[in-house]
């Protein structure tokens, strides 16, 4: 960078200095002529001004925290400056040239073309923010690169910090990589798989392995090729794989890691069951429910006790229950115990259908026993079908099966007219998820009522969604 006699010198133009907080990037201008200054900039701030020129070398800048040079092109040096530096700078005659840093320069286009400049002038920024977060530049200058970054280069950037603030901290980095086993086990009901025990013998860099890859695959931005021109991830792309990095960064605040609301973009469309498996995708499992339902944490100690990441130490003092809870507080992978759990449904619907839940439940004290949430869900996705494809799904299911024989049941016994009333509802709404085309609109047996008896008796017949709509009718004219 060229020095300037202060005294002949022009200062930086006012429109050029920037606001506060802000990071002035710059380029370098060639030295053509210099001597070595013998001491650095600190000192030379403290340092009576010569009349004399004098000029700095390039290593004397570097040298400064408030100067990061992120790279250079075509003998031109990019540099980043932070603004309390500018003040000063300025005054001693230090004349910069403000660019646009994802712009091409004059001669790249000229060489490559117009397209080929325009993309490379993107990936040299990227590769500039990256290589400046992942050594750890002050928070100002990762501030300034976020932005200017534009939603195309967002993604590499935003994994760029969350993997440095993984990765310097040995604690945190630790804690998460327990954190991933304990995930899979609660999402498991077998430890004793193969996959689970080639789990449980990774040591800590091999359980990070996988998201240390997708962190090197995510924030890369190759150079421009003809493969890759065009291939921008489209905007459901990016707004998917940002639901993914804010799942590690939920899970990284969790533990006690750096607070960062910008990557909080979770998108309640998911299920608890999909987010469990895009994160324990990391290790390469993929599982079948939704995290919790530790109804035996001796069993998980037990499986616990062989991974090389939990010392007897820390299994003594693990509480499952609470860091459990915990995790489904924080991390939308699955519920508390009692909780009205349909494995499929977005995290954005459970909360809907838990707020109907509550307000049903203070307006009807009496129908609030253990087992009438899922009645009353097959109730209303009757009138508002927002659930229908996963209950279909689940109706096919022999958990449907087990809730319709309890159904059964319970309409033989004892019960009160509201709870009489909520299950044969539950009923009638349950035979029409299972008989999606038009049933038999006669009775079989000689009467509706014979129809019934037959069907307590667990007897199939096709007219049962209308022998459903009949008895739903008839209880509700005693009210």
């Amino acid at each position: 960078m060229t020095a300037f006699n202060s005294a002949s010198s022009t200062p930086i133009d006012e429109l050029s200095v920037p606001i506060d907080g802000q990071i002035v990037v710059t380029t370098m201008i060639t030295t053509v002529a210099s001597q070595r200054v013998p001491f650095d900039v600190e000192e030379l701030i403290n340092t009576p001004l010569s009349d004399k020129p004098w000029r700095f070398y390039h290593y004397h800048i570097l040298s400064a925290p408030g100067i990061y040079v992120a790279g250079s092109s075509y003998s031109m040096h990019r540099i980043a400056v932070t603004d309390s530096y500018v003040s000063w700078l300025s005054c001693n005659g230090l004349k910069f040239q403000h660019v646009d840093p994802m712009r091409p320069v004059d001669m790249e286009e000229l060489v490559q073309g117009k397209r080929a400049a325009a993309w490379n002038a993107d990936a040299r920024f990227v590769q500039d923010a990256v290589g400046a977060i992942s050594s750890g530049c002050p928070l100002g200058l990762m501030s300034t690169y976020r932005n200017y970054a534009l939603v195309r280069h967002q993604l590499p950037i935003e994994w760029a910090i969350l993997w440095r603030d993984l990765d310097s901290d040995i604690q945190i980095r630790t804690d998460f990589a327990q954190s991933l086993v304990l995930l899979v086990l609660g999402c498991c009901e077998d430890y004793d798989t193969p996959v689970v025990l080639a789990l449980l013998r990774k040591n800590e860099t091999e359980l990070l392995q996988g998201i240390r890859s997708l962190y090197q695959q995510l924030s890369a931005y190759p150079r421009y090729s003809t493969a890759n021109w065009g291939a921008e991830l489209g905007a459901a792309q990016i707004a998917a794989e940002f639901h993914r990095l804010s799942l590690f960064r939920c899970c990284l605040e969790l533990l006690g890691g750096k607070q960062d609301p910008r990557q909080h973009k979770i998108d309640p469309g998911y299920s608890a069951i999909d987010n469990a498996n895009i994160i324990s995708s990391v290790v390469g499992i993929e599982v079948l429910k939704p995290f919790g339902g530790f109804d035996d944490s001796r069993k998980i100690l037990d499986a616990l006790s062989k991974s090389p990441l939990f010392s007897t130490q820390r299994i003594d003092t693990l509480d499952i229950v609470k860091l459990s809870t915990r995790m489904m507080a924080n991390l939308p992978i699955g519920f508390p115990k009692g909780y009205l759990v349909q494995n499929r449904l977005s995290n954005g619907q459970m909360s809907i259908i838990h707020a109907q839940l509550a307000y049903f439940y203070r307006e009807h004290p009496s129908l609030q026993i253990p087992g009438n949430d899922l009645p009353l869900l097959l109730c209303w996705n009757s009138i508002n079908p927002i659930t229908g494809h996963v209950l279909i799904k689940w109706a096919a299911s022999i958990n449907s099966w087990r809730l319709y024989e309890r159904l059964i049941k319970d309409i033989q016994d004892s019960q009160s007219k509201e709870q009489l009333a909520l299950t044969l509802g539950a009923s009638l709404c349950y035979q029409r998820l299972l008989y999606l085309i038009p049933n038999a609109k006669q009775p079989i047996k000689g009467s509706y009522h014979a129809d019934f008896e037959a069907i307590l008796n667990f007897e199939y017949l096709s007219n049962a969604q209308t022998v459903f709509e009949h008895m739903v009718l008839s209880v509700l004219r005693i009210f």
